[in-house]
């Protein structure tokens, strides 16, 4: 047929072109509607899809000693405290203190138990949030450090400044340089009494990654002298009574708030109160006070940055730069 005026006949190519772009289109809207994120539960961080399988907060723990026990305690504790409020509570453990450091401000975990040097650091670095903390069975909500050493070394119970001459040229056991207990407080102790620098002045320093670990360095003679927080060191001696007659406490520390909770500021307000209120009301239930004996504690107390006043004063007199303050062990690990 001819062709009328004014008309216009759709080449055959142009119309399998139209089509070809209509489907296209199609998938396009239905793909970009299978990738639209998963509705989230009211409060959980906007970084999470929330799957079944995955956690809404991760809370990381620095290995503070044997680690299959302490996750299998924490990973009690966590699972009522998530079951009570709604929240699945994931645990991430990191090999060490720095690193945990580094997931807070990296948001690759959510919050974490940390020591108070921890906290200081994250708290500067990260703007965690601190909310509670455990209050164990004496009765404390604190912790010391101690300096110790075998009592077949020629030192005595309580010499304090005096066994500092004697240390010369031995070998320390540390914990981690981000522990108050296993680091700033012995290297603000030894610097009050004449030593300004701890790796010329020992043999060698050697970061033994946990307390406990510190305190076995020292009894299987791999180091003279150590330094490591005073609860994982009492849980040893109770486990093993014969150690506790081998070993000589030469000094203690002033005390410092217990591990607390801290969390990301990017976790929400509401996730944050939940997780708060979770811990602090777990003595009101018969399961909640049976979790909390497992893991050591009468109850947990709300803690805020006001009280780690102390750990402030010593961070300023041994002049440490929270935000400069190198967190990384091997960078201090001397051998001469």
């Amino acid at each position: 047929m001819p062709q009328q005026p004014g008309s216009k006949r759709e080449h055959p190519g142009a119309m399998l072109l139209l089509t070809l772009s209509v489907v296209a289109l199609s998938a396009a809207a239905l793909w970009l509607l299978l990738q639209r994120p998963r509705p989230l539960p009211s409060g959980a961080p906007a970084k999470y899809e929330v799957r079944k399988d995955e956690p809404d907060i991760v809370v990381g723990l620095v290995p503070e000693q044997n680690i299959f026990s302490q996750r299998k305690r924490y990973r009690a504790l966590l699972d009522h405290v998530g079951r009570r409020i709604g929240v699945r509570i994931g645990i991430r453990s990191l090999p060490t203190y720095g690193a945990v450091i580094r997931a807070l401000e990296e948001q690759t975990i959510d919050a974490a138990f940390l020591g108070s040097l921890a906290y200081a650091l994250a708290h500067k670095r990260a703007g965690v949030i601190v909310l509670a903390r455990p209050v164990w069975k004496d009765g404390s909500s604190t912790y010391c450090s101690y300096i110790f050493a075998r009592a077949d070394s020629g030192f005595e119970e309580g010499a304090g400044v005096k066994a500092v001459e004697s240390m010369r040229g031995k070998r320390l056991a540390l914990v981690d340089r981000s522990s108050l207990a296993g680091y700033l407080f012995p290297v603000a102790f030894f610097r009050n009494h004449g030593v300004a620098d701890i790796d010329s002045y020992f043999s060698k320093v050697h970061m033994s990654g946990s307390h406990d670990a510190a305190a076995l360095a020292v009894l299987d003679n791999q180091a003279d002298v150590g330094a490591a927080k005073c609860r994982p060191v009492e849980k040893l001696f109770r486990r093993h009574p014969e150690y506790r007659r081998k070993i000589v406490i030469l000094v203690r520390s002033p005390e410092a708030p217990s591990d607390g909770l801290a969390v990301h500021p990017q976790v929400p307000g509401k996730v944050r109160e939940q997780l708060k209120s979770g811990l602090l009301t777990l003595m009101q239930t018969a399961e909640g006070r049976s979790v909390l004996d497992a893991f050591g504690a009468r109850q947990f107390i709300a803690t805020s940055d006001s009280d780690y006043a102390t750990l402030y004063d010593m961070i300023r007199e041994v002049g440490v730069d929270l935000l400069t303050f190198d967190t990384e062990n091997e960078s201090r690990r001397g051998e001469r």
